[in-house]
């Protein structure tokens, strides 16, 4: 509340008031004892606070001379009060030359600057005139008004600035009482008058509670805070108008909140001056610690928060700011978050309006035209450029589907089932797909992809591709041939390690190194689980290992699923079980052997050559024998055509004679081949020619040697234990190959000694065999 001009009247002469203490004990005693001199004596403070019958204490402060006293003083010695106040207030004073009754204290000595803090309750009421009682005295406004006066004009030539004031009206009087109190307080002389009124029973709980109010709206004025560019215009004094809109705004917010003093209010008393007139200049700087802490963070605080959107932070700093910089801009900024938020609901609902209804064009672009936050553009404007190209592909769909359905493109009219946009002829579509499915050719062209894709071969799925009518399966048929591409990656350097020879793997199971083999193999059917070849030879792997049972287990789901190999290596452990693993059974052998060949696995038909040659089935013999070996030899097996050379030295074959001519040659195919029991058999058959073709024993030599350095153990024997038993010529031809090897010193005489098979022991353990 603010009282304006004309509250001002001529001073009253003063009322004799009787005399007072000061606060503090002795403040009045030891005159003529002053503190003793300090090196260097730091300015007095312009700026006074004087404190009349309050509790508060002197602040924390750099700048301010703080002036407590209990009561207002009796005129008389309000002169020697405050002498004796300002004297013990600093430790050095300057007393110059003065005339009778005059201190003596310098101008420096007094400060510029008053403002002034008090306390006290209105009396009276009824018929009881009013009164005022402070510090325990009871005081007339016809007193208080001069004696505040001559208190403050005591302080010497300076500026009554301010005063705030916490008045108790426990009577309500204060309303009533508006024209003497504000002739009381305009005698004073101080420019703003700000009072804190604590009214009704409760008027003293609520004076304790404005108190501090007080305290702080005082303490902010004495700091210029009034002044600050978030409350003035920052020129270095406190206009009347910045210090009533400061001190409106800041108790204005204090009172309001629920930690405010519930039922207090407050009003500035106007000077009745210019607004812009100054209240308090800020020469000289006033420094209070903790007010400038908390005015700092709220001036970081309210920039940062000046830039939101999310209004709770903003309210929350306006319910616990104690200064509140940029407050009204902060409250602008919350009106224009609260008036978008209601903007942006108004939106949503036509949004929702718009949406729960059939797709509209044109009111799309009725909310793209009026809306203002427009929340929902990119989803509108994607919508009507939907809406658009869907106009537009209804007439393409048309004239593709036309297209399609004369054509008979099954593929095609399904890509148009799955991918339409307006999808106006989709029913058609599906008619015309299921009247081609239904076509016997339709069915055809599937089946022989699915048997291409069965066999993994892929020139069949290549030319399926080329040669198709439907197609509609072209992706299946792609996807296959990626896969075969992927399993031929893999499955490389797992055939190589441990699959049968004919797939270019180990001939025996102890060439198999087991740890290479599972790595490679664990890799393919990682990316192929399942996969019955991979399976298999994992199973060979197993048996390498000593672990029959899971070879078995491998084997019988590769014979399950058509592998050729299972078939050959099944057999194979039932013609020569491990130890055991019972007895062998011929018979079944037989019957995986014979279904295996059918697959064109060599292995099944090496197993069905042993089986016949060895008579171990009934009613088949070596002419069986014979035939099969002869089949499969020429396919290039060598382990067939050995047996084949052997069944022609041995007379097995048409002609029932022995024939050493077609021995040799099916024997040669066989080494050349790399098979290493051929090498010697060959040998033993050039050796019974030597006689006719003499170069034949340098041949015979070396293939016996190659076999030895094969580690060929029948070889060994043959140049050892049998080395008597061989011709001369062979021996001469073994003798000088080891020489050249640097194992053999002796004669080059073709006798079968000592030396000769100390000699091809020596070569049979040279480090690279």
């Amino acid at each position: 509340m603010r009282f304006g001009p004309g509250m001002l009247f001529p001073k009253p002469r003063l009322s004799r008031l009787s005399t007072q203490t000061l606060l503090g004990a002795g403040l009045l005693a030891g005159l003529s004892g002053l503190p003793a001199a300090r090196a260097q004596t730091p300015p007095s403070p312009e700026m006074a606070l004087l404190s009349l019958a309050t509790e508060a204490s002197a602040p924390e402060a750099e700048g301010i001379g703080f002036y407590p006293l209990a009561t207002l003083p009796d005129a008389d010695a309000v002169s020697t009060l405050i002498t004796a106040t300002m004297l013990q207030s600093r430790a050095v004073s300057t007393i110059g030359a003065a005339g009778p009754g005059d201190s003596g204290l310098t101008a420096a000595s007094a400060p510029k600057q008053l403002v002034l803090e008090t306390a006290f309750e209105l009396t009276g009421g009824q018929d009881q005139p009013l009164g005022l009682r402070q510090g325990g005295q009871d005081l007339s406004p016809q007193d208080f008004g001069p004696g505040i006066a001559a208190l403050a004009s005591g302080f010497g030539p300076g500026d009554q600035a301010a005063a705030v004031a916490v008045m108790s009206d426990p009577q309500d009087l204060f309303p009533g009482q508006i024209g003497p109190l504000r002739e009381m307080l305009g005698v004073s002389d101080f420019g703003l008058w700000v009072l804190l009124i604590a009214p009704g029973p409760e008027a003293e709980a609520r004076s304790a509670c404005a108190a501090p109010l007080a305290r702080a709206v005082t303490l902010s004025l004495l700091a210029g805070v009034a002044d600050r560019p978030a409350f003035g215009d920052g020129d270095g004094a406190t206009s009347f108008a910045e210090a009533e809109t400061f001190v409106t705004r800041s108790l204005t917010r204090a009172l309001a909140r629920d930690t405010g003093c519930p039922g207090a209010y407050a009003v500035v008393f106007d000077h009745g001056g210019e607004a812009a007139a100054p209240v308090l200049q800020h020469d000289s700087p006033v420094y209070i610690p903790a007010l400038q802490a908390d005015l700092t963070l709220e001036e970081f605080e309210a920039e940062f928060l000046a830039a939101g959107t999310d209004p709770a932070p903003i309210r929350a700093y306006l319910d616990s700011c104690r200064f509140c910089p940029t407050a009204p801009q902060l409250e602008a900024r919350l009106t224009e978050i609260d008036r978008r938020a209601a903007q942006a609901a108004i939106e949503d609902q036509i949004w929702t309006r718009i949406t729960s209804a059939p797709e509209n064009a044109a009111r799309l672009q009725v909310y793209l035209d009026r809306c203002e936050l427009c929340a929902h553009r990119t989803e509108a404007e994607e919508t009507l450029a939907r809406l658009a190209a869907k106009a537009e592909a209804a007439e393409a769909e048309s004239r593709l589907y036309a297209k399609l359905a004369a054509s008979f493109d099954l593929e095609g009219l399904r890509d148009y089932v799955e991918s339409c946009v307006t999808c106006e002829h989709v029913e058609a579509a599906r008619a015309r797909i299921a009247e081609i499915e239904a076509d016997a050719a339709y069915d055809a062209e599937a089946e022989a992809l699915e048997q291409a894709i069965r066999a993994r071969d892929t020139d069949a799925i290549r030319a399926w591709i080329e040669d198709c009518a439907y197609c509609d399966r072209r992706p299946q048929a792609e996807a296959a041939l990626d896969d075969l591409a992927r399993r031929a990656e893999l499955a490389g350097p797992c055939l190589r390690a441990a699959a049968v020879s004919q797939l270019g793997g180990p001939r025996l199971l102890s060439d198999i190194d087991q740890a290479a083999a599972r790595a490679a193999c664990d890799a393919a059917l990682a990316a192929f689980p399942n996969d019955p070849a991979f399976l298999t030879i994992s199973g060979r792997i197993a048996q390498a290992a000593g672990d029959t049972a899971a070879a078995r287990q491998a084997y019988e789901a590769g014979i399950a699923a058509g592998v050729p190999m299972a078939h050959g290596l099944a057999g194979y452990m039932l013609f020569d079980p491990a130890e055991g693993d019972g007895a062998p059974d011929y018979d079944r052998a037989e019957e995986l052997g014979l279904a295996g060949a059918a697959l064109g696995d060599w292995l099944s038909q090496q197993l069905l050559v042993l089986l016949y040659s060895q008579n171990f089935i009934d009613g088949k013999g070596a002419d069986d024998a014979f035939a099969v070996a002869e089949t499969v030899a020429a396919e290039g097996d060598p382990v067939s055509q050995y047996f084949l050379g052997f069944f022609f030295l041995r007379g097995d074959g048409p002609s029932g004679r022995p024939d050493p001519e077609a021995a040799r040659e099916w024997l040669k195919h066989s080494v050349d081949a790399g098979y290493v029991p051929a090498m010697t058999l060959l040998a033993e058959t050039l050796e019974t020619a030597v006689a006719q073709e003499p170069e034949a024993a340098t041949e015979a030599a070396a293939l016996y040697l190659d076999a030895l350095y094969e580690d060929d153990r029948l070889a060994l024997e043959k140049l050892t234990t049998q080395l008597r038993e061989r011709n001369r010529a062979v021996v001469r031809a073994v003798q000088s190959r080891l020489q050249e090897a640097g194992v053999y010193r002796g004669a080059l005489d073709g006798l079968p000694g000592p030396g000769t098979i100390n000699a091809v022991e020596a070569y049979a353990a040279l480090p690279d065999n």
